[in-house]
């Protein structure tokens, strides 16, 4: 009888670990963790090609090349082509509320890879403007 007693409290403890276990294991979602109130966590807005510095330097290509897909297995497009230098930078959207606040180092470093990026994309976007003007005028 003991035993059986025994058995019964062991299958009652697992039983309530595992229900336990069920209730506070949430499922991913993007969604906030309280309704109602935004985590800041938003994705910054897409740049788009032929902007900024880069673009300036390195015009738009005449004619547009068509549309196309430059990730497919033999693709008749180059990244360059449909992108351009759109999306060469860095941003650190997910520090939640008070942002650069938050994680001044996450900032900081962020801020100085984007510097080194940029001056990278401005000397190659100068460099192909250069090239496109003079080779194809």
């Amino acid at each position: 009888m003991a035993l059986y007693r025994s058995v019964i409290r062991l299958g009652g403890v697992v039983g309530l670990l595992f229900a336990c276990l069920l209730a506070l294991a949430s499922p991913a979602s993007a969604l906030p963790a309280i309704p109602g109130i935004p985590d800041c966590k938003d994705a910054p807005a897409a740049q788009l090609p032929g902007n900024g510095l880069a673009g300036f330097l390195d015009g738009k290509p005449d004619p547009l090349p068509a549309p196309d897909d430059p990730f497919v297995e033999s693709p008749s497009t180059s990244l360059y082509e449909q992108y351009g230098y759109a999306g060469l930078a860095w941003h650190t959207y997910d520090l939640g509320c008070g942002g650069d606040l938050r994680d001044v180092n996450a900032t900081t470093d962020t801020m100085i890879g984007n510097a080194t990026l940029a001056l990278a994309t401005w000397g190659v976007a100068g460099t192909n403007g250069l090239h496109n003007k003079i080779a194809h005028p």
